[in-house]
């Protein structure tokens, strides 16, 4: 089945030399992807941001941030659903390197009801996302 641009697959690749030879790492979400951001965590390695419309959530809501890193030439998923609440609207992701050598992301999260309810941000801890702070 054939998808609009805005609708199409996420299909993220990392490329690197490795001597004579490229190695590809490719990202895939079973969902439209609404938005992407990538950059790099505190460390250098690559990190990628993108939220992705879940069609089967209530009305108003179903677009969720999730994040994964470049590890030893795969993506690594960087736990699951960010959103302060998953049933609302994530949008506009961020990637910031922390100086701990973390991952930080922000994003405006919505009802979906007409506003912006909050511009929120989270860091990895290597385990978990914390709970999403509410930039001021």
């Amino acid at each position: 089945m054939r998808r609009p641009a805005g609708m199409a697959l996420l299909g993220l690749v990392a490329v690197a030399s490795a001597g004579s030879r490229d190695q590809r790492a490719e990202l895939h979400s079973p969902d439209p992807i609404r938005s992407v951001a990538a950059g790099t965590d505190g460390l250098g390695r690559f990190v990628v941001a993108w939220v992705s419309c879940r069609t089967e959530l209530a009305e108003g809501g179903g677009e969720q941030l999730r994040a994964a890193r470049l590890e030893g030439g795969r993506w690594q998923p960087l736990g699951g659903v960010v959103n302060e609440k998953p049933q609302y609207n994530a949008a506009q992701p961020n990637v910031h390197a922390g100086p701990d050598g973390s991952v930080w992301l922000e994003w405006e999260e919505g009802s979906g009801h007409a506003h912006i309810d909050s511009f929120l941000m989270s860091n990895w801890t290597g385990r978990a996302w914390t709970r999403p702070t509410p930039m001021r």
